[in-house]
C-alpha cells in the first residue's frame, strides 16, 4: 500500500483493485459462520512497519462488507483489530482472522 500511495492516481488505484480482488477471493473461499459482531487480528510477515499494514485491514473489512460476510462495518460490529509482525510465518504473507463475538 505504500507504493500504490506513492504512485499516480490511475496507477495507486489498479493496485488496490488488484488487492482487493484477492482479497475477496481469500474471503469467497473462507468458510464463514453468521458474523453478527467481531474483531479482527492480522498478522503478517512483510517488509512494511505496522502502522503501515492498517490499510490492509481498511481494504479487508470492506471485502467482508462488500460480500455480504458482515451487514455494516461500524463500532457495534466491528469492535476492533490487532496487527502483530509474525516473523514465522513465509515471507509477503498477511494472516487474517476474524473473531466472532
Amino acid at each position: 500500500m505504500n507504493d500504490a500511495y506513492s504512485q499516480h492516481w490511475r496507477k495507486s488505484k489498479a493496485t488496490k483493485d488488484l488487492i482487493k480482488q484477492n482479497l475477496a477471493e481469500l474471503i469467497k473461499n473462507a468458510v464463514f459462520g453468521s458474523v453478527t459482531k467481531f474483531r479482527l487480528d492480522l498478522r503478517y510477515n512483510t517488509r512494511l512497519d505496522v502502522d503501515n499494514t492498517v490499510t490492509m485491514v481498511k481494504l479487508f473489512v470492506d471485502q467482508l462488507r462488500y460480500l455480504d460476510v458482515i451487514a455494516d462495518d461500524r463500532r457495534t460490529i466491528f469492535t476492533g483489530f490487532s496487527v502483530t509482525y509474525d516473523k514465522d510465518l513465509p515471507q509477503q504473507t498477511y494472516q487474517f482472522t476474524v473473531i466472532p463475538q
